[in-house]
């Protein structure tokens, strides 16, 4: 989740110049609607929650 927080704000900030975690999802990604922090962080928490796991996590015993 965070790796894809990253990729969101490190598009905006640097743009094509950009190195990201997963380049080859670009696509999914939100696009800010402004390079203002609060669009930047807006669109990063949107895309850090479209990848967060459904059952988290199951394997500690929590639900």
């Amino acid at each position: 989740m965070a790796a894809r927080a990253h990729d969101v704000a490190t598009i905006a900030l640097r743009g094509r110049y950009a190195c990201l975690n997963f380049a080859d999802s670009l696509w999914r990604l939100p696009v800010p609607t402004s390079t203002a922090a609060k669009d930047i962080q807006r669109a990063a928490l949107e895309a850090a929650e479209a990848f967060r796991p459904q059952s988290w996590p199951v394997f500690l015993g929590m639900t």
